[in-house]
């Protein structure tokens, strides 16, 4: 007896997934099989998108079968940027028929994926629509965002920097605005940029005080992250800088040769004036009064020195020379060698001793030495020429008060702060002060001084200094750049009852 053969076949479906976990639906409802829909296109790409825009496509569905198909609402599913903007639906399709639907994309920034769901009751009950998109935007930059103006002289600097879009659609720069009154502008702007494209803004500055002066250029564009700012710093630089300056920052180096000392430009971008007779005290035994024989007395912090020094320069003072950079000994028991280097606090030569040394004769030296041996003869200098800060911050400074005459003293020393500094924690405590019409404050010290000591020629002569030490700090309102404070004077009578006087070098702030 054969049996029938019975067989059993298990049909399992395996959906395809969309991006959005969304899946096409195959099975087939009661009389689906008449009911057919196509969905054209199933996926629409944007393309990049300026930011703040918006930019609308559209799909169409279409009932292709033999019956009326009946559709649900649509929904979007995924990023929010994208809409429908037509209205609602019709519920249903009849055979033949079609609908458009418009989707808008108003981007943001950066990619952008979504879809729109069709359901209905066709063969097909989701049909999902992907949408893609990139949001751009114009981009306004400004290159150099700080742009710095320099002046070495006084006269008007000029500079440029450009306004670029970045972005990559129009940038429509409407209007701009500059603040600032030393600073001149002059630019094609208001303009519009495509991606790429720049525009020059020229900018004229004329300097009138010595220091920092600020300035700003605003520009209002489409730009979807805001105005953009441009800052404008004119700087206000000396020509160059005083010899004890450079010293302290390393920008000149002082050595001693066979018959002379030797100032040379170690440093870089800068320039080294040196239109001072100053005293030269060096580690061994060759201390000197140096300077030019020929200068004319000028203000080195305004309009430059009568010796020059560039990046690699230097200059050689002679001995006792009438005509070129000379020096003359300090001292009457020296040793002229090489190798010697030299302790440097920016101390002028006293006017006195430099009336001696200018004066001619068959041996002026021999005249500053009898100066030197019959009276005290003081001189004053800081341990720094140069320091920094910030604003409301200190920093400590030194003031040195040396007699390099043979016989003991007394003296007094004046330090002068400027309105906007402060002067605190002395050590030792001024005798006196008094506030200037200004608003700068002038302090003073009592010194006593002993009378230097010859030693062997090839060793140091020995002086008596006095150190007075505080801590200088400047107020917001006067940070600049570049500020200075007076020169220190010390001020004593000599053997003959003559007051005399010798200064230093300012102290030179950069505060920040």
């Amino acid at each position: 007896m054969h049996r029938p053969f019975l067989c059993v076949i298990f049909l399992t479906s395996l959906p395809a997934c969309s991006d959005y976990g969304v899946d096409r639906i195959d099975d087939e409802p009661p009389g689906a099989g008449d009911r057919v829909l196509q969905v054209l296109p199933e996926l629409i790409d944007f393309g990049t998108v300026a930011a703040g825009t918006v930019a609308v496509d559209s799909f169409t569905i279409s009932s292709i079968g033999a019956g009326a198909v009946q559709l649900e609402p649509l929904h979007v599913q995924g990023s929010g940027t994208f809409t429908i903007v037509n209205g609602p639906l019709p519920s249903s399709l009849a055979a033949g028929a079609s609908v458009e639907v418009e989707v808008a994309y108003e981007p943001a920034t950066g990619d952008d994926q979504a879809n729109v769901i069709v359901a209905s009751n066709a063969t097909v009950q989701q049909i999902p629509v992907d949408l893609f998109g990139v949001g751009v935007m114009p981009d306004l930059v400004f290159d150099p965002q700080l742009l710095s103006l320099r002046s070495y002289d006084g006269n008007p600097v000029y500079a440029s920097f450009v306004a670029r879009n970045a972005g990559v659609v129009d940038l429509v720069v409407d209007s701009w605005v500059q603040q600032g009154e030393n600073f001149e502008i002059s630019t094609d702007l208001p303009a519009t940029l495509g991606p790429g494209e720049e525009s020059v803004v020229d900018v004229t500055w004329y300097p009138e005080v010595e220091g920092t002066e600020l300035g700003y250029f605003w520009a209002a564009s489409n730009d979807p992250d805001g105005n953009e700012v441009a800052t404008l710093q004119g700087y206000y630089q000396l020509p160059c800088l005083g010899l004890h300056e450079a010293f302290t920052r390393g920008y000149a180096d002082i050595t001693s040769t066979a018959a002379g000392i030797t100032v040379t430009h170690v440093g870089e971008d800068l320039d080294v004036c040196i239109d001072r007779w100053y005293v030269y005290v060096s580690d061994q035994t060759q201390d000197a009064g140096a300077g030019d024989p020929l200068f004319i007395e000028a203000d080195i912090y305004g309009e430059g020195g009568s010796i020059l020094l560039t990046k690699g320069d230097s200059v050689t003072f002679d001995y006792a020379s009438p005509s070129v950079p000379a020096w003359w000994c300090v001292e009457e028991t020296q040793l002229t060698a090489t190798a010697y280097s030299f302790d440097f606090t920016g101390a002028q030569v006293p006017p006195r001793l430099l009336d001696t040394m200018l004066g001619g004769g068959i041996d002026p030296n021999t005249a500053v030495w009898k100066d030197i041996r019959d009276n005290p003869m003081m001189i004053v200098g800081r341990q720094r020429g140069w320091a920094t800060t910030v604003a409301d911050g200190s920093t400590a400074v030194r003031v040195e008060a040396t007699n390099i005459g043979r016989k003991a003293g007394s003296a007094v020393v004046y330090e002068t702060i400027p309105a906007g500094m402060e002067a605190s924690g002395f050590s030792p405590e001024p005798f006196d002060e008094v506030v200037g019409d200004d608003g700068s404050v002038t302090y003073a010290w009592q010194v006593e001084l002993e009378g230097a000591v010859d030693t062997d020629s090839d060793t140091q002569t020995i002086y008596d200094t006095a150190t007075l030490g505080y801590n200088l700090s400047i107020s917001e309102q006067a940070c600049s750049v570049r500020s200075r404070t007076p020169e220190p004077v010390v001020q004593w009578d000599d053997a003959s009852g003559v007051t005399r006087q010798a200064m230093g070098s300012p102290l030179i702030i950069e505060c920040w």
